[in-house]
């Protein structure tokens, strides 16, 4: 007797899950920590405005938030409990609509422990807690596009931040590079094949991860802002170097 699921293997299965999360009710999503959607389905897409889910992909999501400093309090709160269920959110569609949400989400750690993405399923909802945010949503909107535009001022601080990220990064590398000669040299002495040794490899990852944001900060030519929580917005080192 033949599998009745043999026809999910291979290419067939992926076809297979991509029809199964379009078809869902609810919205489905990935996002990296630092809010660009990396997957969604066709429902999730429909019910932010977006004519599909291809055009959420690498899509802010601060975006989406009518009041930004809730975006930072959901991370909050992902952050802390590794988990949100039926978490209310006042979101707004693609062309400014309001739209209300319930959002259960869960994080996804890497094999170091790291915070890298967050995934959750989304449900549009009539809780009368949100739709009372609906008054306010012309102040929501002002106070994201205030979070979003660099002012003068900080760009002028900037300048002067310059020298003072020259004089950290020369200060963090010296104590970086002697505890990376010491993991080397303690590395030296345990077996590959060891747990120990394993752990300290996962550490001295990490400093070269530290060196690396270090080199960046001390290279820093020009301003380039990121959203980061709470309507936060930090240097983004990547883009400024």
């Amino acid at each position: 007797m033949s599998d009745p699921l043999s026809h999910l293997v291979g290419d067939h299965s992926v076809r297979w899950h991509a029809q199964f999360l379009d078809n869902l009710h609810v919205g489905v999503y990935r996002t990296t920590v630092e809010g660009r959607f990396v997957f969604c389905n066709k429902t999730l897409a429909k019910t932010l405005g977006f004519p599909s889910a291809k055009e959420l992909f690498g899509f802010p999501v601060a975006k989406l938030y009518r009041n930004i400093q809730d975006r930072g309090k959901f991370i909050q709160k992902i952050i802390r409990d590794g988990r949100a269920d039926n978490y209310p959110l006042a979101l707004k569609k693609r062309n400014g609509s309001p739209v209300t949400v319930s959002v259960s989400a869960g994080a996804v750690f890497d094999d170091e422990g790291l915070l890298v993405f967050i995934d959750g399923i989304v449900q549009k909802t009539r809780q009368a807690r949100l739709e009372k945010d609906l008054a306010n949503n012309g102040k929501s909107e002002k106070d994201a596009r205030d979070c979003s535009d660099t002012s003068a001022s900080e760009k002028e601080k900037f300048e002067g931040a310059k020298e003072l990220a020259g004089g950290i990064s020369h200060k963090m590398n010296q104590p970086l590079t002697i505890i990376n000669n010491i993991l080397s040299e303690i590395l030296a002495e345990f077996d590959n094949t060891e747990e120990n040794y394993r752990k300290i490899v996962k550490v001295q990852k990490q400093i070269f991860k530290i060196n690396d944001i270090a080199k960046k900060i001390g290279n820093l030519k020009k301003y380039q802002s990121m959203d980061y929580v709470a309507g936060v917005k930090i240097v983004d080192i990547d883009r400024a170097v």
